[in-house]
């Protein structure tokens, strides 16, 4: 039997919904709206009136999809939010994931993680 992993899709998305949902995303990483607001460079105004603004969706999508290949490395949901949170990575100027997403590089900690992927080492 295969492995099944999880993914951002189950993590950040209410059943039956198509929209990422930021209460899940922030009870995820554990920390505030107002923190993922920030990070998210989205008003705190927009994620908890218009979750579904375009703008909210592609930002939570993005980070969706660096959480989705940093599951890949580590399938462990926890680990995965406290290595996005706490681990600073060289090759992105000893910067978290976390926080290279929110100086709006989401491209640099996507290329990180599938390089990684990949083989190569980081």
């Amino acid at each position: 039997m295969a492995l099944q992993l999880t993914t951002s899709k189950q993590l950040l998305r209410e059943p039956g919904r198509y929209a990422w949902s930021p209460l899940l995303c922030s009870t995820m990483l554990g920390i505030s709206l107002q923190e993922l607001a920030f990070i998210l460079g989205v008003s705190e105004f927009a994620l908890h009136r218009r979750p579904d603004a375009p703008i909210v969706q592609r930002r939570l999508g993005a980070f969706a999809e660096v959480l989705d290949w940093l599951l890949v490395i580590t399938p462990d949901v926890e680990s995965a939010a406290f290595h996005l949170k706490n681990t600073p990575i060289r090759a992105l100027k000893q910067r978290t994931l976390l926080e290279t997403i929110g100086d709006g590089e989401y491209e640099k900690a996507l290329r990180y993680l599938q390089t990684i992927v990949g083989g190569q080492n980081g």
